[in-house]
């Protein structure tokens, strides 16, 4: 339920799922992105990570590709280039993939905060690269939820959801370790939608029932339970999936358009700053970089 994940299973299995779902996206279902997109988004993400690594090595760190084989290496940008080509809509265009996949990658190797006798990345790097992307480029939009069931028809609005589901309760419950940290997610979205429903005149069933879509699980699933970003206790889980849950009620009462992705980047933030602040004071030593917690799904 909680604990250090199983990383490199965990890679492995999530990048089998994501590669999966597109496929089943593109041929059957009915995604709207371009099949050039998908295919951008992942040469984009694996090129960065190269470069990045590279000029890494220069300072004498051994790259990361040596430390895990190339193939293992390259796990995490490939999820980062699924990830962001699935949830974002360009019309087309490669350049706001690109650099929606630059910025996720990017943030691994710039926005670090120190954690033991090494450096981390807080920032959930897929969520960061949607989100600055979104507010960068205001042409480009979400997928609608519809392109996930709409060539199955209306079977697909309970089976796609359903397989989505499972697949994700598998998965974190015996590799990733991040189910409490769901459960806290999914139980503070149902308390700010009965506080909506009560004090700001919402309806109550239409709340609730965003949870069931595919992007929704699929950001409950596959994003925010990233170990690398997370934390590995119980009540660091508690913490975590809550605070998204509230700051997510809050950004709909203010009426704030993609708010799920702006919690789950606020969360990340207030994690680096306590990780920052509550750093040991007398710990003088210089901190390394772990090529491997650079991944999308390192554990901390």
């Amino acid at each position: 339920m909680y604990g250090p994940p199983d990383r490199l299973p965990a890679l492995r299995r999530f990048a089998v799922t994501l590669t999966t779902v597109t496929l089943l996206a593109h041929l059957y279902i009915g995604l709207e992105t371009s099949y050039a997109s998908t295919l951008i988004g992942v040469a984009s993400a694996c090129t960065v990570q190269l470069l990045l690594d590279a000029m890494l090595g220069l300072s004498g760190v051994q790259p990361g590709y040596r430390q895990t084989g190339l193939i293992d290496f390259l796990l995490p940008p490939y999820i980062v280039g699924l990830t962001c080509s699935i949830f974002l809509f360009a019309n087309g265009r490669p350049w706001p993939i690109i650099f929606a996949t630059t910025v996720a990658i990017s943030s691994k190797f710039l926005l670090r905060v120190r954690h033991g006798s090494r450096t981390m990345h807080f920032f959930n790097p897929s969520n960061l690269g949607i989100i600055v992307t979104l507010v960068a480029f205001p042409s480009v939009g979400m997928i609608m939820p519809f392109s996930f069931s709409a060539g199955f028809g209306d079977v697909g609005d309970f089976a796609f959801p359903l397989v989505l589901l499972t697949l994700g309760t598998i998965m974190n419950g015996v590799f990733t370790k991040r189910l409490i940290l769901i459960f806290s997610w999914l139980l503070a979205f149902v308390g700010q939608a009965y506080v909506r429903h009560l004090f700001f005149d919402a309806q109550l069933l239409p709340i609730l029932a965003v949870a069931t879509g595919p992007i929704a699980i699929m950001f409950t699933f596959f994003m925010i339970s990233d170990p690398g970003t997370t934390p590995n206790g119980l009540g660091g889980q508690i913490a975590f999936g809550s605070s998204i849950g509230l700051l997510y009620g809050a950004f709909m009462v203010w009426h704030v358009v993609y708010g799920i992705f702006w919690a789950l980047m606020l969360t990340c933030a207030l994690r680096g700053v306590w990780l920052f602040l509550t750093r040991p004071a007398n710990d003088q030593q210089p901190a390394s970089i772990d090529i491997r917690a650079t991944g999308e799904l390192a554990s901390p």
